[in-house]
């Protein structure tokens, strides 16, 4: 078996020890300070490894696509270790605090750590359910076994989400391969997932966002892939999928009403023979991944009488507090965008904003890129390359949803693959739906984060890469003028997100 034949089947193998060693090289005092010169250091000499077995593997082929996205993933990888070299456990986190903190992730996760048990209660971070807690404290026991201090041991916790992130660009990868997409339109629609800002920091995030949305996006593979070959063991997987999913975030479990989508599609079918046996395997579903998807919820609400779907808010006496502004402004109104250029607006020491955003697709697209940070605002070049990918990343995302329009179209018209073409419609439409809802229902800055909803950049490269598929094959004017226009857009915001987390966060 030739190299990147084993490469490729031994992928997640290989990335669990690529991850191990990133732990263990933060270990080193030198790399431990979070600082730009042990970040370039691991960027310069990780690129070097990464062209290095490039050329062991395909020295004797010439340059196509599959090159590219080989390399795609490995420079993805690359740059997230080095935003991690210098990006501390405690930096750009949400609800993390610090090991003296009461009620956040970091707390919950020493709290098990500890043996102390369960959460006493369901307030602020404790309402969680605790499986990725679980996982970073027996992450962390094992650090302690190994003579690693607490401090250190809470630093790699970020080895982990270093894997998640990572591993989504392989998943990412296989869902496009199920839609057929290859050559330049794979090369690209991947490239997006893979440089794009969100999954870069949330590689160096502790809380359970990414864990939940590596599975989630499992699940909407493992459906496709149900959907095409309906099998028992295949509906298993995905329920198990599913269900650990919400058993981390129960957001999660938005995304089956796509997922239902797709059962019930093929359910009725015509020409289905074996309606008996797809309803047996409903049941099935069921049984696996409802309790493991509301057992936490169940007990939180026996427990602490909370409403299953309970989540703690802020006071509205919290000056992030934005329900003031009118249903109007929340939706239509984003003059804040040139009145507060791309950093997001909120009322901090050090900043001259005067108001917090308000406008729901303005903070989207800005925590998109930026978070709810302000990298590189203090030179002119950083100052650039952020409105260089604020504007860059969102064309891209004006276009995919000019694509997924037409994608759709196109299916019903042709009634050609119209359920598989609607099933990243539908999921899309309800993960912006219930953020929508989540941003009038908890009226404050911090829940327009974008990381609530980061699996709708993949379904937007998804739609970007099938429409270039479509218009490659007809090889016309205006094909290659979309073709060329998402590679310089692409390119663009793939430089100026390294440029911002790598080099001058």
């Amino acid at each position: 078996m030739e190299l990147k034949d084993l490469i490729y089947k031994y992928k997640y193998r290989l990335l669990t020890l690529a991850c191990v060693l990133v732990a263990a090289i933060n270990l080193i005092p030198f790399f431990n300070k979070n600082s730009s010169a042990g970040s370039t250091i691991c960027f310069i000499v990780g690129s070097a490894c990464l062209l290095l077995l490039y050329l062991a593997i395909f020295k004797d082929e010439n340059i196509n696509s599959n090159h590219i996205i080989f390399l795609i993933i490995g420079f993805g990888f690359v740059v997230r270790v080095a935003y991690i070299m210098q990006t501390g456990y405690t930096v750009r986190q949400h609800d993390v605090g610090n090991l003296q903190s009461a009620d956040t992730h970091l707390a919950y996760i020493l709290r098990l750590y500890k043996g102390e048990g369960l959460p006493d209660n369901a307030e602020w971070q404790f309402y969680q359910p605790p499986i990725w807690h679980f996982i970073c404290s027996v992450w962390l026991k094992i650090q302690n076994l190994m003579g690693v201090g607490l401090e250190y041991a809470c630093e790699n916790l970020q080895a982990l989400s270093l894997f998640l992130s990572s591993a989504i660009m392989l998943l990412t990868h296989k869902l496009f391969k199920l839609f057929n997409i290859s050559g330049k339109a794979l090369a690209l629609s991947l490239a997006i997932v893979a440089f794009h800002p969100s999954f870069i920091m949330l590689a160096g995030s502790i809380n359970n966002d990414i864990l939940s949305l590596a599975l989630s996006l499992y699940a909407i593979i493992l459906a496709v892939e149900w959907y095409k070959k309906p099998t028992l063991s295949k509906i298993i997987a995905l329920a198990f999928a599913l269900g650990f999913a919400m058993g981390v975030k129960l957001s999660a479990g938005f995304c089956a009403l796509g997922i239902a989508m797709l059962f019930a599609i093929k359910f009725f079918e015509k020409g289905i023979k074996n309606r008996k046996s797809i309803f047996g395997q409903f049941v099935t579903f069921g049984g696996i991944c409802v309790p493991l998807g509301l057992w936490w919820p169940i007990r939180n609400a026996i427990m602490f009488a909370k409403p299953l779907t309970y989540v703690p808010s802020l006071s509205v006496t919290n000056k992030q507090f934005i329900g003031f502004r009118g249903t109007f402004e929340r939706l239509f109104d984003i003059s804040s965008l040139w009145e507060t250029g791309v950093y997001p607006a909120r009322v901090i020491n050090g900043q001259s904003f005067e108001y917090f955003d308000y406008n729901i697709p303005v903070g989207c697209l800005k925590s998109s890129v930026l978070g709810e940070y302000y990298i590189g605002q203090k030179t002119s070049a950083g100052n650039l390359f952020a409105n260089l990918l604020f504007y860059s990343a969102a064309l891209l995302a004006i276009i995919a949803v000019i694509c997924a329009v037409y994608g759709v179209i196109k299916a019903i018209k042709t009634k050609n693959n119209v359920a598989l073409t609607l099933y990243p419609a539908v999921l899309w439409i309800v993960y912006l739906a219930s953020y929508v809802k989540f941003c009038f229902d908890y009226a404050f800055f911090c829940t327009m984060d974008f990381r609530y909803i980061a699996l709708t950049l993949i379904l937007g490269a998804l739609y970007i890469g099938l429409m270039l598929k479509d218009f490659g094959n007809k090889n016309t004017t205006f094909g290659k003028i979309c073709l060329y226009g998402c590679i310089t857009l692409t390119l663009l915001m793939s430089v100026s997100s390294v440029a911002l987390y790598v080099a001058m966060p």
